[in-house]
């Protein structure tokens, strides 16, 4: 089976079209005009008079050395080929000129000429000779003059040949007046139909250059239509690309918002930096936030934007609960829009605020609960849509979740800090039951090996060798001891990267002997409390009275290492 590359095809139409184009082009370098030549039409009749040049004379060439050419030179035929062939090099060179349509003249004029030479020239003329003289080349020159040369120069071409075909036998006597009428009326009726053709023709394009230029002018009225929709459209776009990208910074703030309420657990840095950015973000006159005080009576502003908030701060500035927009927000739980702020009668105007023309009071609202509320205000009226609307209660929504998350946080860190301290004291007391068990713990490390250190045992002081360096041994802020340390060597200090070494292992030291001592101390008491258990469990053997006593009072006394042990029954008072 034979497959078929389907590829093969297209590849195809692409190298046959660039073989078309170096065609195109290499033909173009021998029949272009000059580049100061620019009307289309101008050039395409001056490619068509060279390309109709070259053709002809490698006709006539070959036509000229196939009658024997030069040896026969004398003969009509090749005298005329010969002439067409001068004329036509000069058609050629002067239609690749500005001047081409003198070239195309030139052209036609030769072809004319060489029909009369095969006549005028011939040892024996005759009609036949005529006839085939006049057929041979007044035709072909009439046809390529209707469509090289202007409708003037095809009419006089016209006339000029039947004259001449005409008035041929007052020129050669042999030729009757007959044959010369019959062939000049064929020739005039052919360059009459060719002259109609042309006129039919420009009439043709004169009407359809009407047609061009009517299209032209609705073109530029659509054009203009176009443009001024087009401007129209820039003006619609540029405005929705600059509601875009306002758009578009106000969601970012919310976006910056959110990553500022889960990073700053600092609620006044955190309603700051929350002011500032939204006011930033949404172009407005002022924004302020509110917080509730403990009583829940009044609204204390706590963070405010400019020049306006600072005053309002440095004064106290407060709203009663349920008082103004943002009274009336934080009493109801809703927001509070005025576009119009001398239409809203609960709103109460601020001395630092004169030119708030629309403002809007949010709630800060968090697990049902009304933390404050923030007012944002703008010096234009109408400026908080729903839209803008939604973006600052989402907002708003944030920052109170983040106040609450700080507060459940700020308790969390005191619970912590409590469970600390008494955890300090527990490990305090701890290390004070050890070491009043044993007063002195260490040990010490000498070329001569390790042994424990004797309570009667001085600290190293030996000034022959080097220094000394002391560092206590800390556990939770409690100094248990030190480690000292002597370089070997009479004079040598230490070093800063030694000291802080040293310093690394002491504080793993606090660390290590912190967890010996808890786990010693959780062993204890899983001891006691497992001898507990065995006893109460020997104990609870027997139902008996008399018997309980007795297994108590021995289980205890071996349990406990006691030397005596003694329980009475029936004694008043404890005694």
């Amino acid at each position: 089976m034979t497959y078929i590359n389907s590829d093969q095809p297209k590849n195809l139409r692409k190298g046959l079209g660039a073989l078309g184009t170096a065609t195109e082009q290499f033909w173009g370098r021998f029949i272009n005009p000059p580049d100061s030549v620019t009307d289309i039409v101008a050039r395409r009749k001056a490619q068509l008079s060279a390309s109709i040049s070259i053709l002809l004379f490698i006709v006539v060439v070959i036509g000229f050395f196939a009658s024997s050419g030069f040896q026969e030179i004398t003969n009509p035929s090749n005298t005329a080929l010969l002439v067409i062939a001068i004329g036509l090099v000069f058609a050629y060179l002067v239609s690749r000129t500005k001047y081409f349509s003198l070239g195309s003249l030139i052209l036609v004029i030769s072809l004319a000429a060489s029909g009369y030479g095969l006549v005028f020239l011939n040892p024996a003329p005759s009609d036949l000779v005529f006839a085939g003289g006049i057929y041979s080349t007044i035709p072909l020159s009439l046809v390529f003059g209707s469509v090289l040369l202007s409708l003037p120069w095809l009419i006089l071409l016209t006339a000029a040949n039947f004259v001449i075909i005409a008035m041929a036998p007052l020129i050669l006597p042999v030729i009757s007046f007959h044959r010369a009428g019959a062939d000049s009326w064929n020739i005039l009726g052919l360059g009459v139909v060719l002259v109609l053709t042309v006129v039919f023709r420009n009439a043709l394009e004169r009407y359809r250059l009407n047609e061009v230029r009517e299209t032209n002018k609705q073109l530029k009225v659509a054009v203009q239509e176009l443009n001024t929709n087009r401007e129209m459209l820039e003006v619609r776009v540029t405005e929705r690309t600059f509601d875009l990208e306002r758009r578009n910074r106000q969601i970012e703030a919310v976006t910056e918002v959110s990553r500022v309420a889960s990073s700053i657990l600092d609620t006044d840095v955190l309603i700051r930096q929350v002011v500032e950015l939204i006011q930033n973000s949404f172009d407005l006159y002022y924004v302020g936030i509110f917080l509730v005080d403990e009583r829940n009576e009044w609204a204390v502003l706590r963070a405010g934007t400019g020049e306006a908030g600072r005053l309002m701060l440095a004064r106290g500035h407060r709203i009663r609960i349920g008082e103004g927009m943002v009274g009336w927000c934080i009493a109801n739980a809703r927001a509070r829009v005025a576009l119009e702020t001398q239409e809203d009668t609960v709103r109460r105007s601020t001395t630092e605020l004169p030119d708030t023309r629309s403002e809007a009071a949010l709630p800060l609202t968090s697990h049902d609960r009304v933390l404050g509320a923030l007012t944002v205000q703008s010096e234009k009226s109408g400026v908080f849509d729903q839209g803008i609307l939604v973006l600052l209660q989402a907002m708003s929504d944030q920052v109170a979740v983040a106040l609450d998350n700080a507060r459940l946080y700020t308790e969390s860190q005191e619970a912590v800090r409590a469970l600390r301290r008494s955890y300090g004291e527990s490990s305090r007391q701890g290390w004070v039951d050890t070491l009043r068990s044993q007063p002195v713990m260490g040990y010490i490390s000498d070329p001569k090996g390790v042994y424990s250190v004797q309570p009667d045992e001085e600290p190293m002081q030996n000034p022959a060798k080097g220094e000394i360096l002391k560092i206590p041994v800390k556990v939770r802020d409690q100094v248990l001891g030190s480690i000292q340390a002597q370089k070997e060597e009479t004079g040598q200090e230490w070093t800063q990267d030694e000291i802080e070494m040293l310093e690394t292992l002491v504080d793993q030291l606090s660390v290590a002997l912190e967890n010996a001592r808890l786990y010693e101390d959780t062993q204890r008491r899983a001891e006691r409390e497992r001898v507990a258990a065995d006893i109460s469990a020997r104990i609870r053997e027997s139902l008996d009275v008399d018997t309980v006593l007795r297994t108590a009072v021995m289980e205890m006394r071996r349990a406990l290492n006691l030397d005596e042990i003694t329980i009475r029954l029936g004694e008043s008072n404890g005694q």
